[in-house]
């Protein structure tokens, strides 16, 4: 301070003031930095801190010595008349630049965790059947549960067989229907259409549509009976000897839109009697009507009618009435009884009366051995199956005749029903016939061969209200 001062006067400046107002004076008189006793600025800015990025060295452990004695130095003497002046700073006021409010501290995200680590969490039921055991179990269940349902599902309760209602009316489908007849079983085919041509040998094919009905009768159709309506539904009819009856009237209607029949004739070759086997071949369609009376006191046939109309290159029509049992097959019935039904859907009650229909079980009715052999589908409906045979054509070598019947509960009659029957003179496909069989099949059928098959389909069902009077006595 005092050299300050000094300069100030060499250098005719006024000596009054603090050091950084001498400071400023004399450089303003144009003295250098050194000679004021200031750093020069080159020296002051190489003697600023250094920060290297370079790791700093470990620092090296150096045992310290051992202190030697202090020595003494003598402070230097200061003069008498060299005054301190204390230097007086002024303070600069720093502004704060933060917000009076401090801002909110962000947000932490949530933790995620890595790729491929897991989380601890409860065990599910999930977790617990994507283990292999318990997957296997799981599956091994489900088998036994699907087999155990289908098995369930397949099973059929028995069954007995509805009886017949007045106003019971079933519509069918006729389809595959197949009849060959040879030599004399020609005849009653023909019989009835007034055909000269000498035919050998018949083949007709047909299908269509058809329904089955039991006739509802009024009190007009019983007029013996007065007012009393205990029979109401049964008709008068007179039998073959002119006595009057109450019966239950039955109905089938054919509608056949295709009809093919193939006629072989005899060989015009003089001297032989050998069947051509060139055919004349004719297409168009027939309608039939057969209507039967069955007395209800004795359950016989009392009379038959069977009205038709034939279209084959010109049409045809007929009617024939028979006391007993007529139709296609009713002459075959002496031999072979039972086998005219076959050319309608079968009244079951007549044929298994009221046995349970069940697996395994078995009858006789009508003539015919029937069976239950097992449970099928058809409609998309589970029913049971029935099978009967005719056994005195099988007996006497007469030839076959099989019965397919698809049942359900609701239904008097078969629900579908396939016809399958043969008829030989010369025993064809029989074995171990016996000549006394021989020479009955000789004296009860034609010579020639007669097949037969078709199949009944349900289409429609209509049930009534009464049943049928069958077994009941009146005067």
């Amino acid at each position: 301070m005092a050299k300050l001062k000094a300069l100030c006067v060499l250098h005719d400046l006024p000596t009054s003031g603090v050091k950084a107002v001498l400071v400023e004076r004399l450089l303003e008189a144009g003295l250098d930095r050194s000679s004021i006793g200031l750093p020069d600025l080159q020296t002051e800015d190489a003697s600023e801190e250094v920060i290297s990025l370079e790791p700093e060295p470990e620092p090296v452990v150096i045992e310290a010595e051992p202190a030697s004695p202090a020595v003494e130095v003598p402070l230097p003497a200061v003069e008498d008349d060299e005054v301190l002046e204390a230097e007086v700073l002024d303070a600069i006021p720093i502004e704060d630049d933060a917000p009076e409010d401090a801002a909110p501290l962000p947000e932490v995200p949530p933790a995620v965790p890595l790729p491929g680590s897991k989380t601890a969490r409860n065990t599910t039921l999930l977790d617990m059947v994507k283990t292999p055991k318990a997957a296997a179990v799981l599956l091994v269940v489900l088998f036994l549960g699907a087999g155990g349902w289908y098995w369930v599902e397949q099973q059929l309760d028995p069954v007995t067989v509805d009886a017949l209602r007045y106003g019971d009316e079933m519509g069918f489908v006729l389809i595959d229907g197949q009849l060959t007849a040879t030599e004399g079983f020609v005849e009653p085919v023909i019989e009835q259409l007034d055909i000269e041509d000498d035919i050998c040998r018949l083949e007709v094919s047909f299908s269509g549509t058809g329904d089955v009905a039991v006739h509802e009768g009024t009190m007009l159709d019983i007029p013996s009976q007065g007012s009393d309506t205990r029979l109401l539904g049964t008709v008068s009819v007179r039998g073959a000897h002119g006595a009057e009856w109450l019966a239950v009237q039955q109905e089938a209607t054919y509608d056949l839109d295709e009809l093919v029949v193939k006629r072989h004739l005899r060989s015009i070759v003089p001297g032989s009697n050998d069947c051509s086997s060139s055919s004349a071949s004719a297409s168009g369609a027939a309608e039939l009507a057969l209507t039967s009376w069955t007395e209800i006191g004795d359950r016989v046939t009392l009379r038959s009618n069977a009205d038709w109309e034939v279209d084959l290159e010109g049409v045809v029509r007929g009617s024939t009435t028979t006391y007993g049992v007529g139709g296609l097959l009713g002459s075959f019935e002496v031999f072979a009884p039972g086998i005219a039904m076959l050319t309608q859907p079968v009244e079951l009650q007549s044929l298994v009366g009221t046995t349970p229909i069940e697996t395994g079980a078995t009858g006789t009715g009508l003539g015919w051995d029937w069976s239950v052999v097992g449970a099928e589908d058809f409609a998309g409906k589970r029913m049971w199956r029935i099978v009967a045979t005719q056994p005195d054509l099988a007996t006497y070598c007469l030839g076959s005749a099989t019965l397919s019947m698809w049942v359900e509960a609701d239904n008097p009659w078969a629900s579908r029903q396939t016809v399958d029957v043969r008829l030989s003179s010369d025993n064809n496909g029989q074995q171990d016939c016996a000549t006394p069989s021989q020479q009955l099949g000789d004296a009860v059928l034609p010579d020639g061969e007669f097949r037969l098959t078709h199949t009944f389909e349900r289409t429609s069902l209509t049930r009534g209200a009464d049943r049928l009077d069958l077994g009941t006595t009146y005067l």
